[in-house]
């Protein structure tokens, strides 16, 4: 079994053996890499700076055949957990919890994202991985022959040493400690620092009472001085050295090894002797929510074939060197495909099953495509539907930067999502004032997309003419009635706006918001950025004429305040409906 070990500046690789129940460690090996990691070389050049590396490390230890563990520094990824409320479905705290590492983290380039729901405490936890390193990482170390087994964050791996009641890594630094909690109920990280005896908290994720914190089994990487360890007084932990639990066979350990160096030797520990598969986040996994599965085997073992089935497929692609023109027509008809299969699941459930279904029993490469909502729109949504704004995807060339640089004139930038922002909101309205005869059931709609279902008679043409360009449509029969459900999806025509100078703060906002009966707020963090005070915001409306007002409120009197992403649904059968405002305000520092 092999360990490597990502840093910012090279690679580290272990190898051990199994004998007797003892680990018996038989290679160590590291590298430098040409340049650093994360920074805007193209990707080829990444792929190189990797390969470089691994090739190397190649000399020393034999990939072949072998399963490879990856750990990822936790520093090269963002995550957030949010709680929800009473009304927010799984997917919506998927949504919001992008949106708020987005805001908390604004970001260039483009991203993967994973996460968990806790659905006892109803949290939702997401994580956030560039693909710009991820990508070209996984394909190194693919064509290495190995048996991709696990790649994930450094920390998340000493969760697999006490799955069932969870654990606390704590990392010492010089004046305080870094803290990640996992347990099957949720995760934690921050700092905390003991001053005179007492724990001062500063939490990211999660709680910040130390008994949330110290749960579990809790794991210091290193050895505490005296004085330090009396800093945990009574509590029981477990002190972890580097390479603990190994035996070195022929193998000298290394005595220059940095802090960092070290740290990632810690983390053999746990890979080799915990459970990682269903319990640890997997990147190798696809992106989207993963479950917890300790303890449930059945869905162990399929999650298992299924990934083996993915593998298999991506390793018979990268045998085909193909033109780049012709992978990307490959690649959309693909995708155009999976979505009409999905749409037509939804809208058309008999016929799916029927014939649809049938026929992908003999296709196996396209059974591991989960076509529910809650999963397949969230991956593809990526790509055909930007729910948050001014995302710029590059996929020109792989020769060309991943990492898109943003434009010299900030103002102009924050214009323009500005102006981006009021042409949605008047592309809302405008829809709502035409289905004031027609039943509309559900719009979502997010920078120049916009996807709606609604309930009308058979022909809908009269309703959606001059919206915009029509991606895709369904139509299903209600049953037992003579209208009909539609499903469009189109993106909206733009058209610029101008910018008012006035300004609009979360004071006045919230002034605002006392004339709505059914209004319910919440705010982030703000953040500076490119001189501005960006504040991102979350409404709830309970009435969609109250959600409609506010939306001319923007129009008119706020344009510093950007729509990112507007949710509305409508219940038949409870005759209830909600609108979710997404928004960002905008305040120049001066």
């Amino acid at each position: 079994m092999i360990h490597l070990a990502i840093t910012k500046s090279h690679l580290l690789c272990a190898q051990w053996i199994k004998r007797d129940g003892k680990n018996i460690l038989t290679a160590l090996s590291s590298k430098s890499l040409n340049e650093p990691l994360l920074n805007s070389n193209p990707a080829k050049h990444i792929v190189s700076n990797i390969d470089s590396a691994l090739q190397h490390i190649r000399r020393d230890i034999a990939f072949d055949g072998d399963r490879v563990y990856v750990s990822i520094p936790d520093s090269f990824c963002n995550h957030v957990m949010v709680d929800l409320d009473d009304d927010m479905t799984e997917h919506d705290g998927w949504e919001f919890s992008k949106w708020t590492i987005n805001q908390r983290w604004p970001y260039d380039g483009d991203f993967e994202y994973f996460g968990r729901y806790f659905r006892k405490h109803r949290k939702v936890f997401v994580l956030r991985l560039a693909r710009a390193f991820a990508d070209p990482l996984k394909v190194a170390i693919q064509q290495l022959g190995s048996d991709t087994y696990w790649m994930g964050t450094e920390s998340s791996a000493f969760f697999g040493l006490n799955p069932e009641k969870g654990s606390t890594v704590i990392y010492p630094r010089k004046t305080d400690y870094k803290y990640f909690t996992y347990t099957p109920d949720g995760f934690l990280n921050g700092n905390i620092r003991n001053f005179k005896n007492s724990w001062k908290v500063n939490n990211e994720n999660g709680s910040s009472y130390l008994k949330e914190i110290f749960k579990g089994q809790i794991l210091v990487l290193g050895e505490l001085t005296p004085r330090r360890r009396k800093h945990f007084g009574s509590k029981r932990i477990t002190q972890l050295a580097a390479l603990s639990g190994f035996i070195l066979e022929g193998v000298a350990f290394p005595r220059n090894l940095d802090q960092e160096d070290q740290e990632k030797l810690h983390v053999l520990t746990p890979i080799a002797n915990g459970k990682l598969k269903g319990v640890v986040i997997n990147f190798f996994d696809g992106p989207g929510f993963q479950e917890y599965t300790f303890g449930n085997p059945e869905a162990l073992v399929k999650k298992t074939s299924e990934n083996e089935i993915v593998k298999v497929n991506e390793e018979a692609l990268g045998v085909e060197k193909k033109s780049i023109g012709f992978f990307k027509f490959t690649f959309i008809l693909l995708l155009s495909i999976l979505f009409g299969l999905f749409v037509l699941k939804r809208e058309a459930p008999d016929v799916y099953k029927n014939y649809i279904e049938k026929q992908l029993n003999n296709l196996p490469a396209l059974t591991n495509f989960n076509l529910n909502e809650s999963n397949f729109l969230n991956t593809i949504s990526e790509k055909f539907l930007s729910l948050l704004k001014n995302i710029d995807v590059d996929n020109k060339s792989t020769s060309e930067t991943l990492t898109v640089v943003k434009a010299t004139d900030e103002s102009f930038s924050v214009n323009r999502i500005l102006s981006s922002s009021l042409n949605l909101s008047s592309n809302i309205v405008d829809v709502f004032d035409r289905f004031s005869n027609s039943e509309l059931i559900e719009l979502s709609s997010s920078q120049d997309m916009l996807s709606l279902n609604f309930i009308g008679s058979k022909n809908a043409d009269s309703l959606i003419t001059n919206l915009g360009e029509v991606v895709s449509f369904s139509l299903r029969q209600i049953e037992g009635e003579s209208l009909f459900l539609h499903g469009f999806m189109i993106k909206i025509d733009t058209q610029d706006y101008p910018i008012s100078s006035t300004e609009i703060n979360k004071t006045l906002l919230e002034a605002e918001l006392l004339k709505y009966e059914t209004s319910v707020m919440k705010s982030l963090s703000p953040m500076n950025e490119n001189g501005y005070l960006i504040t991102p915001i979350i409404l709830k409306f309970s009435k969609k004429d109250e959600s409609l007002e506010f939306l001319n409120y923007i129009k008119n009197y706020a344009n510093n305040i950007s729509l990112d992403k507007f949710d509305y649904t409508f219940e038949r059968e409870t005759n209830t409906e909600k609108a979710f405002l997404f928004l960002s305000i905008y305040s120049k520092l001066y």
